[in-house]
């Protein structure tokens, strides 16, 4: 199929057609003139559509169209007389104006002109050693005898991180950690103040005798605590009878 815009259209507006010129229709396609009075290519398919598509993207002044292909003044002239006519037969015979859309009948040129334009963007970009030479011009030091690829591999074989020996590993592994996990850990108990100290030993003094040591306050609180009896559920609990009254 023809594609939705021609190669042509990839120059930018009118204003910039003269700055960046209109890359030049292959070489081996030798220009002829058919029965018809249209030019066409060597391999007897018609160019002519090209022509005025590439004519109507850039509304440049044909003949600098035409020198940009490579046309003679007169042929240009027959092409813009002509263009109403090319127009609608390039239309009918790519299947433009049909439901379905069929497959150009100029699957070479097609092919062609493919190939050319993606060769014409790639020969717009400067290789790598062009970009280096640049840097060299804009006062970057750089010595002569290193290319672009030289220096984007200089570092390749640098090792950025050691082997770790096995004591290594097992210093790293046993070694305490500032960042380890204390969420669960629980707090160093607090040494009391004097008057915490004063205050728990005044409430001893009233509930014991004085002549009791401190070791037999202790064995008293842990007998009276198994001595308690545990509390029943039901104990939680109103009876319904009470309730009810």
């Amino acid at each position: 199929m023809w594609p939705a815009a021609p190669p042509h259209r990839a120059c930018r507006n009118l204003e910039t057609a003269r700055v960046n010129p209109i890359h030049r229709v292959p070489s081996c396609f030798v220009l002829r003139f058919s029965s018809s009075g249209f030019a066409v290519y060597s391999d007897g398919t018609d160019c002519s559509f090209v022509f005025v598509r590439a004519f109507e993207a850039h509304k440049a002044p044909f003949t600098e169209v035409g020198r940009e292909f490579g046309i003679s003044k007169q042929t240009v002239s027959d092409f813009i007389k002509n263009k109403v006519k090319i127009l609608e037969v390039a239309a009918k015979s790519s299947g433009a104006g049909k439901k379905n859309v069929s497959h150009g009948v100029y699957p070479q040129l097609e092919e062609a002109l493919l190939v050319w334009l993606m060769d014409s963007m790639c020969d717009e970009l400067p290789s790598a050693d062009v970009a280096f030479d640049d840097l060299r011009a804009a006062g970057v030091s750089i010595p002569d005898g290193i290319t672009f690829e030289g220096f984007a591999d200089a570092d390749k074989d640098l090792e950025l991180c050691a082997k770790l020996t096995d004591d290594d590993i097992v210093r790293q592994v046993t070694e305490d950690s500032d960042d380890s996990d204390t969420e669960n850990e629980e707090p160093d108990p607090t040494q009391p103040t004097s008057s915490e100290l004063t205050r728990a030993l005044m409430t001893l003094s009233s509930v014991y005798s004085g002549n009791m040591t401190l070791n037999e306050i202790e064995a008293d609180m842990i007998g009276g605590k198994r001595n308690a009896v545990q509390k029943k559920i039901s104990d939680f609990f109103v009876p319904k009878c009470c309730l009810m009254r």
